[in-house]
């Protein structure tokens, strides 16, 4: 009887936890006085520096936030220790940092020094033909060194898995992958034109339409943030999983300023990528955003009438490893930020002002983005609360 009581006591503690989250707004403590064109992550170094990236503006850079100063790393070009389009940075053991540099198509890992050691191309061959390719887009890494990444269905992909989306797992230098979860894309509308020897694929994406979304933490640990219905679920590096409960949410409506929104974001940070072969040789392109931002004809898309419950991009483990998930909400509101305990279980909701989003994390630290008028990205700073 008393076990019965205590787990009953627990599930109701559980479901309350959840249903009262703690909501707070994040204390602000300073603004680098330096704008970019676009910063999408930030790797704080041991030394109390952060190094960033910045794909538009071509900066690949250790801040100083404290004095406000920044000191460029390597150089524009394609030779060893150069760089085109540095896109993102992350973690790697001793004070190492991966760098994406989409203008070269390869993963650079630079030292604690920010000298650039070794370089892995972005895809790994999977067979003949220009998409017998895995392209490796990091979107985090671990504290052995591995590199996380999402792999989409391909166009004309038939099979159990055809229309699902994959976490995997890549060790550097290795030539293969693993699985870690399956997920729900976004949903695209695919168009074939041309004939079998110049066919042409175009691939559109729907806009905010639900999708999962999922962050990875220093130990390996995945959270998958599940569209429908909107939970969390950890997943271990051993495979095992820890389902957290479905939270409730209330739709937004989807209005003009929401569907400019969208369409400003996709301009400012879309990825292009190419692949052509030629005579045997495959080659790859990588671009990030440079569409222009303004008036655009919504009616050449497909819009639901209300807002999914988060941003798929958005999550983020943070030092305490909790995934924060960021919500959709209307255009002028706060932004908040859901964060899910390692039960997978919504513990505090915070804000921010609105259009400002977090990129990362230091030891007691935010790094958040805001954007301005012209579309500059400035880095703002938030104590992180325990």
């Amino acid at each position: 009887m008393t076990r019965t009581c205590a787990m009953t006591a627990c599930a109701a503690l559980l479901a309350a936890s959840t249903a009262v989250a703690q909501e707070t707004e994040l204390e602000h403590t300073g603004t680098f006085p330096e704008s970019f064109g676009l910063l999408q992550t930030v790797r704080p170094l041991p030394d109390g520096r952060v190094v960033v990236a910045d794909p538009l503006g071509g900066v690949l850079a250790a801040l100083d936030v404290a004095r406000g100063t920044l000191d460029p790393i390597g150089r524009e070009g394609g030779g060893p220790g150069e760089w085109r389009q540095p896109d993102a940075v992350y973690p790697l053991p001793g004070g190492s940092t991966l760098l994406v540099d989409l203008g070269n198509a390869r993963l650079t890992v630079l030292d604690a020094a920010g000298a650039a050691v070794e370089t892995h191309p972005m895809a790994l061959s999977t067979g003949a033909g220009p998409v017998g390719l895995e392209i490796i887009t990091p979107r985090g890494t671990d504290a052995l060194g591995r590199v996380y990444f999402e792999a989409r269905p391909r166009p004309g992909a038939r099979g159990p898995d055809a229309d699902s989306s994959r976490v995997k797992r890549w060790v550097p230098g290795t030539g293969s992958t693993e699985t870690v979860a399956g997920l729900r894309p976004p949903a695209v509308r695919t168009t074939t034109s041309g004939g079998a020897n110049d066919q042409r694929v175009s691939i559109r994406p729907i806009p905010l339409a639900p999708a999962d979304d999922w962050a990875v933490a220093p130990d390996g640990r995945v959270a998958v943030v599940r569209a429908e219905p909107y939970r969390v679920e950890w997943i271990a590096p051993d495979g095992g999983v820890t389902r957290g409960p479905p939270v409730e949410h209330e739709p937004v409506p989807v209005g003009t300023a929401e569907k400019e929104r969208w369409i400003d974001r996709l301009a400012e940070a879309g990825l292009s990528v190419g692949v052509t072969e030629e005579n045997g040789v495959r080659t790859l392109q990588f671009r990030r955003g440079g569409g222009p931002r303004g008036p655009a004809d919504l009616r050449q898309y497909e819009w639901p009438e209300t807002l999914p419950a988060f941003r798929a991009g958005g999550a983020i483990v943070d030092g305490w490893g909790r995934v924060w998930v960021e919500r959709y909400g209307p255009v002028n509101a706060p932004t908040v930020y859901d964060i899910f305990d390692r039960r997978g279980v919504r513990v505090r909701r915070v804000r921010l002002p609105a259009g400002q989003r977090v990129i990362g994390f230091g030891e007691d630290a935010i790094y958040a983005i805001r954007v301005d008028d012209l579309g500059l990205n400035w880095l703002e700073l938030y104590r992180l609360p325990n």
